[in-house]
């Protein structure tokens, strides 16, 4: 089990290898500073969720927030997805 933010650890690697090539001298540092920012980034979105939820359905707004899994299984099931497809 890796827990609810496993997507980084799937997704990231793959990406940097991507955009940067094979050099593990490279691609370490850049994934977890990019896994970093990742997660940053999904933690954000988790908290602005509730507040566009109500803006667009005129609903009030709640403090609630969703959990970091969630948002993490939203953007990266389709770049998971992606990057499956393009290995085949």
């Amino acid at each position: 089990m890796c827990g609810p933010i496993g997507f980084v650890g799937l997704i990231i690697p793959h990406l940097v290898r991507l955009c940067f090539g094979f050099d593990h001298r490279v691609v370490l540092p850049a994934s977890m500073l990019l896994g970093a920012a990742f997660l940053i980034g999904c933690d954000f979105l988790t908290a602005l969720a509730p507040q566009w939820y109500g803006q667009l359905t005129g609903a009030a707004i709640t403090t609630a927030r969703l959990p970091i899994g969630v948002m993490t299984a939203i953007v990266g099931t389709p770049v998971f997805l992606v990057l499956l497809c393009k290995k085949r």
